[in-house]
């Protein structure tokens, strides 16, 4: 969700043209994750709203449940380039900290707007156990996998030259990390083989298939499968809700096959967009704020969601619309308060 992680323009390769579609996937993913956390009241209130309110909720949810893997898969199709050098320890340090100190900087933020910093910041050691936010976790999840770049990396060198071996890998990645969501499968408890690489997988992923020919990618057959695993998605928390009598998002979970399948098809898409130089400039000075909008943009919808003009809103709006001028609200807000942290000096270092 990030300038910081995986920078089309910091992290390619020497020479390279910056990625615009890189640009473009980022900015969407980060008005998804803002769309997601937009939807939250309405999903929550299932049984308790109309059902017509509940189901676009569910709708525009599911349509972005693919933000947050296509973050870390593009993440990996900007780290992992083919003959790129296994990045040394001081290398490691430097992006570990480029995302570290934007982390407790905001921390120490939420912390302090919350009255628990505590005296001499001492509160700030919460975040050494737990998020402070709750959508921080994200940023946890990445500094773990710029941890493990090197072996990813080694990993991304072995499959993209072996494309049995990357079929397998996937298989398996696949069997282990998303099958068990709808279908536990008990050998792989016996066998011990309950966890594989996680998020690493989708990493790895996003290098191996920004590889692809974009020419050789069939843009609206892949819109098509993101399309219907979404609408599997949708289907699937409806009736898991009500079922249960309670909303449940066991659908929603990012490892789940619809969800996996919906954001390699939503990846590959991007892919094959080309965009204007001016879609392109827009693109990239959004794409360079994401951080930032990422950050606070939890605080600013929480504004939002409770303004006035909101309220008077979802007197005469139907609720999907509401959930839309929410986010994009949101977005612009957040996009304002970016570009303006980042008119002071040297704040990129601090705030991302």
């Amino acid at each position: 969700m990030t300038t910081r992680i995986a920078d089309p323009k910091s992290d390619a390769v020497p020479g390279k043209q910056r990625a615009a579609w890189a640009d473009l996937c980022r900015v969407v993913a980060i008005y998804g994750v803002i769309l997601i956390h937009s939807c939250g009241a309405a999903f929550y209130a299932f049984g308790k709203s109309p059902l017509p309110d509940w189901l676009s909720a569910n709708a525009l949810d599911s349509a972005v449940r693919v933000a947050v893997p296509l973050f870390v898969m593009i993440s990996g199709a900007m780290l992992l380039r083919p003959g790129m050098q296994v990045v040394s320890t001081g290398n490691i340090l430097r992006r570990v900290l480029k995302v570290f100190i934007p982390l407790v900087f905001w921390s120490a933020a939420f912390l302090y707007r919350n009255g628990a910093l505590g005296s001499y910041g001492a509160g700030l050691l919460a975040m050494f156990s737990e998020p402070v936010m709750y959508h921080l976790w994200f940023v946890y999840m990445i500094v773990g996998l710029y941890v493990l770049l090197p072996f990813l990396q080694a990993i991304y060198e072995v499959l993209r030259s072996r494309p049995a071996l990357s079929v397998y890998f996937f298989v398996i990645w696949f069997a282990v990390t998303s099958v068990p969501q709808y279908w536990p499968l008990p050998v792989l408890r016996i066998m011990q083989l309950t966890s594989f690489l996680g998020y690493g997988g989708l990493f790895i992923l996003g290098g191996l298939l920004a590889g692809v020919d974009r020419k050789a990618i069939p843009r609206w057959a892949c819109i098509a499968v993101y399309a219907i695993c979404s609408g599997i998605t949708f289907y699937l928390t409806w009736r898991f809700s009500e079922k249960a009598g309670v909303p449940v998002e066991r659908a929603y979970v990012y490892f789940t096959p619809n969800v996996v399948i919906a954001s390699i098809a939503a990846f590959l898409a991007f892919v094959t967009v080309d965009l204007s130089a001016r879609s392109a400039a827009i693109a990239k000075w959004l794409s360079d704020r994401a951080f930032i909008i990422f950050f606070v943009h939890v605080v600013v919808l929480e504004h939002v969601r409770f303004s006035s003009a909101i309220r008077i809103a979802t007197e005469h709006l139907p609720a999907g619309l509401v959930i839309l001028l929410i986010s994009l609200s949101t977005f612009l807000i957040c996009g304002v308060i970016a570009a303006a942290i980042r008119l002071i000096p040297g704040a990129s270092r601090v705030a991302g």
